[in-house]
């Protein structure tokens, strides 16, 4: 995944359609557009997402995208580190906002129904998962090739993927109150994405985030 920002020069107009093809991804999964493509709403962002990154980075870059985690501290080690981080960053900021700020959170709608979207949900994340990573990796590529410098480069891409992460989920979680549904979003949804980006450049695999997100949903949906 590292090669992804390192070892490629992405073209810019790629990296914008890719982007037009995740909007529309994006929009096909939270949208009714026809009776042939609704069908296929809950794993449009998969699909937009694989296309995006094969016209950016190529097969050869799925191909790294989706290696063998290989994180030099253990992958075990990885997962249980960044999946507690998760949970505990999750419960922690949650109890804040609705119990020290009293903010009025939403739940998620599909809280408590789990098992109906069980099968769904892998598909799901890894769409949650490549739309992350590709503006991750894109926006630190770009930034890598600019200014030659990796660590500013990965924290950028980090912020920015974090970021948009959150906001992408502003109508699951919209309570009537455009503000605090975006400080709901982008301190509990966007921080868990930051654990999720530094699994994955960690590991430098999608799979090890892939897998840490899909154990942490199916936990907070159950209990929700």
């Amino acid at each position: 995944m590292i090669n992804l920002i390192t070892k490629h020069k992405v073209s810019f107009l790629r990296v914008i359609t890719g982007i037009s093809i995740l909007i529309f991804g994006f929009y096909a999964a939270t949208n009714y557009i026809s009776p042939i493509i609704t069908p296929f709403a809950p794993y449009s962002l998969m699909i937009t997402g694989l296309i995006s990154f094969a016209l950016v980075y190529g097969v050869t870059g799925i191909k790294e995208l989706f290696s063998k985690p290989s994180d030099p501290k253990g992958n075990i080690k990885n997962f249980i580190k960044y999946f507690i981080l998760t949970v505990l960053l999750g419960f922690t900021t949650a109890i804040i906002l609705q119990y020290i700020l009293n903010l009025k959170l939403s739940v998620n709608p599909e809280s408590g129904n789990v098992l109906s979207i069980i099968f769904q949900i892998p598909f799901m994340l890894l769409g949650e998962e490549l739309i992350s990573f590709y503006f991750l990796l894109v926006t630190a590529n770009l930034i890598y090739n600019k200014f030659d410098n990796y660590k500013n480069a990965e924290i950028i891409g980090i912020i920015v993927s974090s970021i948009l992460f959150g906001l992408l989920h502003y109508s699951t979680y919209y309570n009537g109150n455009p503000l605090t549904t975006i400080i709901h979003i982008l301190l509990i949804q966007g921080s868990a994405r930051i654990i999720f980006n530094i699994s994955g450049l960690r590991s430098n695999s999608i799979v090890m985030p892939l897998l840490i997100h899909i154990i942490y949903d199916l936990v907070f949906l159950s209990i929700s």
